[in-house]
This record gives C-alpha cells, structure tokens and sequence, in this order.
C-alpha cells in the first residue's frame, strides 16, 4: 500500500485508490461540506481525516480536501428525516455500492461504475452520497490535530 504521506506525487488516481493510502481509509472521519463545481467539472469533500493508530490515541484528525476532477456522477440522499442545522460535520464511512445501496448503478455506463465510491452519512442522517470522477487528490489544509 502507498502512503499518502510520502509526499509522492499520485496524479490520476481514483478516489477508491485515494482512500487506499490512508492510514484509515474515510473510515470515521468527518464530512464538513461539499462544493460541487460543474463548470469545472469537479467535486470538492471537506473533511477532517482519521489519523488514529490502532494502538495508539483516539480522535487524530487532519483537515483535508479530496478534489474529485473530471465528475461522472454524484447523486445525495437528503437525511432520513427533518433535522436541525448542526454546528459539526457528518461522520461518514466508504465503499463500493451494491445495486440495493445505489439503486441507479446498474443504469450507468461501465467506465463511471467502475468509479463509482459511496459515502455513508452516519447518525441521524442515515444517508448516502454515491460519486465517480475520472481522478481524486488530496489537499491538507491543516496538520495532524487531537480531537
């Protein structure tokens, strides 16, 4: 596995490829908000990223944003239900749908579906984001923090 903090160049990479070189993956890190850009073609996640070791201390976060270039597809569920605005981000966790998790999979062309990575929206809003773009980079906006 490569790691993301080598401080490698990794143009053209998916964001499932991405994902790959965390220490966690996406796994209970933290959606803070979504810029989707159409006339550039681009998605931008911000996220505060897992760094906790397994072993080590709980809640190491580091401020990032995934820059998804050349967007196929990107489909957002609304909450489970009505809720207030929050003052923090979503917890979220990432894999690769199921047809039962993203109804509209099978409808996409081969070379988006290949791409295609989901975002579950964890607690109360009990969602999904499900996207795909021909490449994903990561871009730190802060160090490495302690919750």
């Amino acid at each position: 596995m490569r790691s993301i903090l080598s401080g490698l160049d990794f143009a053209e990479m998916t964001l499932t490829e991405l994902e790959d070189t965390l220490p966690n993956g996406f796994h209970d890190s933290v959606l803070n908000g979504i810029d989707i850009r159409l006339a550039e073609g681009q998605v931008v996640l911000r996220m505060d990223i897992d760094f906790s070791q397994p072993d080590g201390e709980d809640g190491v976060f580091r401020e990032a944003e995934i820059v998804l270039e050349g967007m196929q597809t990107i489909a957002l569920d609304g909450p489970s239900r009505h809720l207030p605005p929050r003052a923090t981000g979503l917890d979220i966790d990432c894999f690769t749908p199921t047809a039962k998790q993203y109804p509209g999979l099978a409808e996409l062309p081969e070379e988006v579906r290949k791409n295609v990575h989901s975002l579950y929206l964890g607690g109360d809003w009990n969602s999904y984001i499900h996207l795909a773009a021909k490449s994903a980079r990561v871009v730190w906006t802060s160090g490495v923090e302690a919750d």
